[in-house]
């Protein structure tokens, strides 16, 4: 392994993503050099770029029209539409040399879906499924939505995450329904839930669907000792004696908000804490309530999640969590909801998992279970380490997609 069998030169891939630093742990820069290790050359394009050596895909020509666009997808209901210099990326140097193009999220307003029916004829493609939006007429995560897999149109949710004014769900459901029939590429998903909801609603053929599941560092996400652990504590104004839990908190109902809201409100004088990564002043006050910005650098962040004793998934839609397997690495229990995508992730354990219907009844449920027994928390806590090192490791994950770059290379 590590080469391209033709001769000694490193495989060239192109990853193309809406983003670059921010969404770092999906679009194959924080595996650039592993990748390397593995004689993958991979490039990232992005329409917001913050590395220094960023290279944008929209072109400086164009970038004045990019909000007056964006305005014009919303009014209309259109999405991914206008944006039509995506074509030129077939000029691009990184695109010419490129032997494999990785496609990730398209629909953040800088894309035009219809090129990929011409890009994917050039470049062998690849293209990863990070959500649903592929599969709706304009939402990222449908949840429970009636119209999801009928063709949406009518939608009861045209505020959800991508907001439009105008339903046109159905006409650009079926519009991307009928690309996927047009474009020469193979898909990958991250968990076998995403993958199942991909088929039952796009024409994709299985064989072209890989699920290939993200991978953590074990060496950087890993348990701490108690006496670390007190340290952390106390560097950040946490009492020994407290039970703290660990939310990746969003203002969204997506992301499972309103459960957050009602579970801070049924824990007072319970001795609990809260870590809140998000501007909790936003939707919710209390001093058991410790915020951190989301835009905390990721050593902060671990050393978070390392001084809890369980970690909160309250999110209703997930394609996979990554907080989900970088918790199970440091060696925490984590709750999850049924028959998600997160809770896949974490091992379809029932007894770390919550219901829709009872979620904050549930959760308190489990909360006062692991309180009452310390030995319980250290048993989950190992068996969900263990599972990461098995399952999600870098190397791992490294491995499963630089094969797939290889088979569909030509070499």
């Amino acid at each position: 392994m590590g080469k391209n069998k033709r001769d000694n030169r490193p495989l060239k891939v192109l990853g193309i993503n809406s983003s670059d630093i921010y969404s770092q742990r999906f679009n194959g820069i924080s595996i650039i050099e592993d990748l390397h290790n593995e004689g993958i050359e991979y490039e990232l394009l992005s329409d917001i770029h913050m590395r220094k050596n960023g290279i944008s895909i929209t072109p400086k020509l164009f970038r004045y029209l990019k909000d007056f666009l964006t305005l014009l997808e919303r009014k209309t209901g259109f999405q991914s539409r206008f944006y039509f210099w995506t074509f030129a990326l077939r000029f691009r140097r990184s695109f010419q040399e490129a032997q494999v193009v990785h496609y990730h999220i398209l629909h953040n307003s800088f894309f035009r879906l219809e090129s990929l029916k011409y890009l994917t004829k050039k470049k062998s493609s690849v293209w990863t499924f990070h959500d649903l939006w592929i599969a709706t007429g304009h939402c990222i995560q449908p949840i429970d939505c009636s119209r999801f897999g009928d063709g949406c149109g009518k939608c009861p949710f045209l505020q959800r995450s991508i907001p439009v004014s105008r339903d046109r769900t159905s006409h650009e459901f079926y519009r991307k329904y009928n690309l996927i029939k047009k474009i020469n590429a193979q898909y990958i998903v991250s968990t076998e839930w995403m993958k199942a909801r991909i088929l039952t609603t796009l024409p994709i053929e299985s064989e072209n669907l890989h699920v290939i599941p993200f991978g953590v560092d074990a060496e950087i996400f890993e348990p701490v000792s108690l006496e670390t652990k007190k340290q952390y504590r106390q560097n950040y104004g946490i009492s020994q004696e407290a039970f703290v839990i660990f939310i990746n908190a969003h203002n969204d109902e997506i992301k499972g908000i309103e459960i957050v809201k009602e579970l801070i409100k049924h824990s007072e004088n319970e001795a609990i804490k809260f870590l809140i990564l998000d501007e909790s002043k936003f939707f919710v006050t209390s001093e058991d309530v410790h915020s951190f910005p989301r835009i905390t650098a990721q050593q902060e962040i671990i050393k978070l999640i390392q001084i809890c004793d369980v970690v909160l998934i309250p999110s209703l839609a997930e394609s996979f969590s990554m907080l989900t397997l970088e918790s199970m690495s440091c060696g925490l229990p984590v709750i999850t909801l049924k028959d998600s995508a997160a809770y896949e992730v974490a091992g379809e354990d029932s007894n770390m998992a919550f219901s829709k219907v009872s979620a904050v009844l549930d959760i308190l449920m489990i909360i006062q279970r692991l309180k009452s027994n310390a030995q319980y928390i250290t048993e989950v806590g190992q068996k969900n380490r263990a599972r990461a090192i098995d399952k999600f490791s870098k190397e791992q994950y490294v491995e499963k997609l630089s094969n797939l770059y290889r088979n569909n290379s030509g070499n």
